[in-house]
């Protein structure tokens, strides 16, 4: 029996707001660290509430910090505003626990702390610009002394109704919601490591046989721990890198045009000033089209003047004769230097070596060029290549160490390298060359490069962009830390 329709309606409703609710719940829960906790929590009430801004600041000894807003991903504490903020809070909570302003509610606004905090709000005010203020704050569990404050604006203003509710009104619904997720925030927050490392051995004493393997299991690692740092082995750092040419030269084209030919291949081998593409200007091809036009035009004027004067010759005949000869040189001249430009356009192998670009005459061939575009790299094939390693910023203190141990620099610096096309055959290299600076890889990773020349590798298969695997021999070091290295930096990354 289908149930009535305004029974449906109410129903439909009520399961529409529970779900609003438990998608506001589970906004306000996000987060691990106090900042990715306080602006999931700012970001849900600002999108809740009708309100422009939402703001979630902590106490710090005397003062107060802004922690997150709901408009900017991150917080310039110099600011004037925050600045501004930040007092504005600790002058209201010096005040009292709460400070609400509402401009239009009432003639000259309405205010709830003691005037002790009026100048601070005034400044507020004309810095920010906002129409509607509310600040409230949260008492600590231990000793209930204000630890946390939320702050609620509007910055447009409109002719609204004097009883429509203000921020603190539409506040009401949501307060134990909002005072529960600050408070889950702050003890994720204060939960680090090691209480999650005590409760979890509370937990685990507390049962004879579990109690009896786990103290096994620690004792059985503490020995090892202690032979590993007993004992020491080769510390060897595997990096990743690439093959390049030692010496090499980018051809780029020397004006605007278009690709009439490309005369080489991928891997061919040139000489210097060898042509290896030709370009076409129109703006060069018609400059000597018109030369040519207008020289042609010049010479006929002349073979008619002079076949067709009588005998006797006439200053004024004379006078033309010898301004279309002047006008044919000049003519001429035109020709030859749009000849000479024509010819510079031809572009030409600056040393000996090979073509390295594989997609060349597609690329290249028939295609509108700019000056200055890059058109192909000329490798020399004489000078060797080296590879460029890709050290990352986590183990550059085990390679400065290991430098400092050798009473050297990062140069010398032994390393074993194989191409991952090739990984049966190893070769070895000396780091001749190192960044002093890192820089980040289009993943996002910090890296320091260093170079190590490939003179002892003649086979010939070598190309540029070849992928190396290397691994940096970095002196010896303990047994456990080079077993655990990876479980130290991780440590050494979460306790700073």
């Amino acid at each position: 029996m289908n149930a009535p329709d305004p029974l449906v309606d109410v129903l439909t409703q009520d399961a529409a707001a529970y779900g609003r609710r438990d998608a506001l719940i589970a906004s306000l829960y996000q987060g691990v660290t106090l900042k990715q906790s306080f602006a999931a929590i700012a970001s849900a009430i600002a999108d809740e509430l009708p309100i422009d801004r939402a703001s979630l600041l902590r106490r710090s000894g005397a003062t107060w910090k802004l922690v997150a807003t709901s408009t900017q991903p991150s917080v310039d504490s110099r600011a004037r505003q925050v600045r501004l903020l930040q007092h504005l809070v600790a002058e209201c909570v010096r005040d009292s626990r709460s400070l609400t302003f509402e401009l239009g509610v009432a003639p000259h606004g309405q205010r709830s702390s003691t005037d002790a905090s009026n100048g601070a709000l005034d400044a507020y005010l004309d810095e920010s610009g906002c129409r509607e203020f509310h600040v409230e704050t949260i008492d600590d569990t231990d000793d209930k002394r204000a630890s946390t404050a939320f702050v609620l604006e509007r910055f447009r203003y409109a002719d609204v109704d004097e009883n429509q509710p203000g921020i603190a009104n539409l506040l009401r619904p949501f307060r134990p919601l909002l005072r529960g997720a600050v408070s889950n925030a702050v003890q994720r927050s204060e939960l680090g490591l090691g209480a999650l490392l005590g409760h979890w051995l509370a937990r685990t004493w507390a049962n004879d046989a579990t109690r009896r393997r786990s103290a096994g299991a620690l004792a059985a690692l503490v020995a090892v721990a202690v032979l590993g740092s007993l004992f020491h082995v080769p510390l060897t750092i595997p990096v990743q890198g690439r093959v390049v040419a030692s010496n090499y030269r980018h051809v780029f084209a020397p004006a605007d045009g278009q690709i009439a030919e490309v005369l080489v291949r991928d891997g061919e081998l040139v000489v210097a000033d060898q042509p290896l593409v030709r370009i076409r200007s129109a703006e060069l091809d018609r400059i000597e089209q018109t030369a040519h036009s207008n020289l042609a035009t010049a010479e006929a004027r002349l073979d008619s003047l002079l076949a067709s004067r009588s005998r006797e010759r006439t200053g004024l005949a004379e006078v033309e004769e010898q301004t279309l000869k002047s006008e044919i040189e000049g003519f001429q001249s035109q020709l030859e230097i749009g000849r000479a430009q024509q010819s510079e356009m031809t572009v030409r192998s600056p040393i000996d070596g090979r073509i390295d670009r594989w997609d060349v005459s597609q690329t290249l061939d028939s295609r509108p060029v700019t000056r200055g575009q890059f058109l192909l790299d000329v490798v020399s094939i004489d000078d060797g290549y080296d590879v460029l390693l890709e050290i990352p910023d986590r183990h550059m203190g085990d390679v400065l160490a290991a430098a400092a141990a050798d009473d050297q620099s990062q140069l010398g610096l032994t390393c074993t390298l194989r191409l991952l096309s090739n990984p049966e055959y190893s070769f070895a290299g000396v780091v001749e060359q190192m960044d002093d600076t890192a820089h980040q890889t289009i993943a996002g990773d910090s890296v320091f490069t260093a170079r190590v020349p490939l003179d002892a590798y003649h086979d010939g298969s070598l190309r540029g962009g070849a992928t190396v695997i290397a691994n940096l021999e970095c002196g010896r070091a303990s047994a456990a830390y080079v077993w655990f290295r990876g479980v130290v930096h991780w440590w050494r990354g979460q306790t700073w």
